[in-house]
């Protein structure tokens, strides 16, 4: 009788973890900040700190020091999602360092309160194939040196949310966020911009004019409106019912006008989170 009692006991105490666990998400992760409104492409000026989970990912190849940068996404207090094609490699020259700049808003402002740290340990998903035009499996996963203090307010970083099953999310509120450029005429932006966009799913990317797109993939963006170059790797944003922004997508490729013809093509996050899981426990 006492060990069905703890047996009891003990069911009881993994269905309040689970409450615990549920609540954490529901409270902590994918809010916006400071997010009165105030161009990606045709896009806003953020706010300041707006979006904590923003990152800056900057990538130096040598010899010839040839620096490139990507977006990412926070997701907790140690990895960062974005695309694998961020990490291609380029012909005759070798990647040695990555550096992530978290908590930044103004890149030209070195007085922000922001952490710049190596990267630990890029994952690049396995079936990634850099010479695949349809670019499936465009996902990756950089780990930080050590955890990030969430609860140090010198550090503007926060978590967003990855997307649950079954949630209801609001699909023609969405946002691509990032330093992409302002349009396909001028240089990446040093301040981090958004826009707001509609999440397509497959079918309505091939109405749109994207017939490659498979359910592993959505696209999002509409006449100037859209994510461009430099936005790569960051983040398709939806909010939840609770006003939470979840990650949807990630920002993998799109037409050389940036969106203006046709959609841009967005990892389609919810379809890697069984990937996702078995990175955060083996790495």
């Amino acid at each position: 009788m006492a060990s069905f009692k703890w047996l009891i006991c003990l069911v009881i105490f993994n269905q309040a973890l689970s409450i615990v666990s549920a609540n954490n998400r529901t409270q902590s992760c994918g809010i916006a900040r400071n997010s009165n409104n105030v161009r990606i492409v045709g896009g806003r000026n953020a706010v300041p700190h707006q979006y904590p989970w923003l990152v800056y990912i900057e990538i130096e190849f040598q010899p010839n020091s040839l620096i490139d940068s990507c977006d990412g996404t926070l997701i907790d207090n140690q990895w960062i999602l974005t695309a694998a094609h961020c990490f291609a490699p380029e012909p005759n020259h070798r990647q040695t360092d990555v550096s992530l700049y978290i908590g930044a808003h103004n890149l030209d402002n070195d007085r922000e309160n922001r952490m710049v740290v190596s990267a630990q340990k890029i994952i690049r998903h396995s079936e990634f194939d850099d010479y695949d035009e349809t670019s499936r499996y465009d996902i990756a996963m950089v780990k930080l040196p050590k955890p990030i203090d969430f609860e140090n307010t010198k550090i503007h970083a926060a978590p967003a949310c990855l997307p649950q099953p079954g949630e209801m999310i609001s699909k023609s509120g969405c946002q691509s966020v990032g330093w992409g450029v302002i349009n396909q005429y001028e240089t990446p932006t040093s301040i981090l911009k958004y826009v707001t966009d509609e999440m397509l799913y497959a079918n309505e990317c091939h109405e749109r004019g994207v017939p490659e797109v498979d359910d592993t993939q959505v696209c999002a963006g509409y006449w100037q409106h859209g994510a461009c170059v430099g936005d790569s790797g960051g983040p398709l944003q939806c909010q939840n019912q609770e006003g939470q922004w979840i990650v949807e997508g990630i920002v993998s490729y799109g037409d050389e006008l940036c969106g203006t013809a046709t959609p841009g093509v967005y990892t389609k996050v919810d379809q890697y989170l069984q990937w996702i899981d078995w990175v955060r426990s083996n790495y």
